[in-house]
């Protein structure tokens, strides 16, 4: 009588479990979604009293150069994330456009920033960060090839074979 009474316990708990996991994973699909116009540009100088999309279509247009020149009307917003420095470096800009092809533009025009210390990153939900982390440190060890995002999906290269992850687990199982 017992053990059958806790055996339909450990069922329960074993479904809840799974369940708990298919909301949380939905919940960081629509949380991503949502991120799917923004991005995070790291590196560019910070002043007292700015106007972050002045800085915004600054960096756009004179670092990025894209052409046509990106105008106030395709920012939605942008401002500083991050506590204020204290060591010097500049907290990291979260740029929020107005349409997908905006901040498409943006990160092709990223590839100008090859050697210089700024980064342009996609705006990833602290889940997908603490993966990508992961995956960087996969990277350091040898044992991941490369490893990139694409719109809020996290991609890891092994053995010349792309493999898409969402978990740690993902990853612990290609490696």
């Amino acid at each position: 009588q017992m053990s059958a009474q806790l055996k339909l316990k450990d069922a329960t708990i074993g479904e809840l479990k799974n369940e708990l996991v298919d909301v949380q994973t939905k919940c960081d699909d629509l949380e991503q979604y949502s991120r799917r116009n923004s991005v995070r540009v790291q590196g560019i100088p910070e002043q007292s009293g700015e106007d972050p999309i002045e800085k915004t279509l600054e960096f756009a247009n004179r670092t990025l150069q894209l052409n046509p020149p990106l105008l106030p009307s395709d920012v939605d917003r942008a401002h500083r994330v991050g506590r204020t420095p204290t060591h010097g470096r500049p907290r990291p800009l979260l740029i929020k456009f107005a349409t997908y092809q905006q901040r498409f533009r943006v990160m092709k025009g990223r590839t100008l920033l090859k050697g210089t210390s700024m980064y342009v990153n996609e705006d990833l939900t602290r889940a997908r960060t603490k993966l990508m982390f992961e995956a960087r440190a996969a990277k350091r060890e040898g044992k991941v090839q490369e490893y990139w995002s694409s719109d809020g999906r996290i991609y890891v290269k092994v053995k010349d074979e792309k493999h898409h992850i969402t978990t740690y687990n993902d990853l612990r199982s290609i490696l």
